[in-house]
């Protein structure tokens, strides 16, 4: 009698494994490989109000850049100032902001442009920083109209103003190491992880 019982026990053991085997080997075979793109414009439900292309500058000019992104340059560099403004906007606007990016796939960007969802081209976002740093021009020039202790240039306040308007124009940086960490400040702050998105696995 203990003999048929664990015979038994021993067919239904090797019939849970093979089920097991079996469902392993359907679940690997239905797990869907999707390109980013694909599954940003398909599936998610990430829909942005503005647009990269046509109103991200714009509203960014409208958010407008503050003393204190002024003195994060002053304190910094303009990358600094840059970094401040966008994680400003950012917060601001989290389910707004027409950018992306996944933890797995490092510095790479996808941008909402005409109601779709593309790979960004990094040289858009090397513009990007370009235009906000002349956007920083002019709001220094503004504020600098402003100092009345700036009306009566003394050797002093040439030289603050020198100091300042060299951290402005940051030309004591390379243009690639601008680039470079505007890069790495908008993929910390906009990376999502995917590992909860258990259906898919990304290509």
């Amino acid at each position: 009698m203990m003999y048929e019982l664990v015979k038994n026990c021993m067919f239904r053991i090797q019939q849970l494994e093979t089920e097991n085997k079996t469902m392993r080997e359907f679940v690997k075979k239905e797990k869907k490989r999707v390109d980013i793109v694909d599954y940003l414009n398909n599936h998610s439900k990430m829909r942005p109000i503005i647009d990269f292309a046509t109103t991200l500058m714009d509203a960014l000019k409208k958010h407008s850049i503050q003393q204190v992104h002024l003195e994060a340059v002053f304190n910094g560099s303009i990358v600094d100032g840059v970094v401040a403004l966008l994680g400003d906007f950012i917060d601001s606007n989290p389910s707004n902001f027409p950018m992306c990016a996944f933890s797995h796939k490092k510095y790479v960007f996808y941008v909402y442009t005409k109601n779709r969802w593309t790979e960004m081209v990094l040289t858009d976002l090397n513009s990007m920083f370009d235009s906000l740093s002349n956007q920083f021009m002019t709001a220094y020039f503004k504020w600098e109209q402003k100092r009345l202790d700036f009306i009566v240039e003394t050797e002093e306040i040439k030289v603050q103003k020198l100091g300042y308007m060299k951290k402005i124009l940051g030309n004591y940086m390379s243009d690639e190491v601008k680039y470079k960490e505007l890069k790495k400040f908008l993929f910390a702050k906009l990376k999502q992880d995917i590992k909860s998105i258990v259906e898919y696995e990304f290509i």
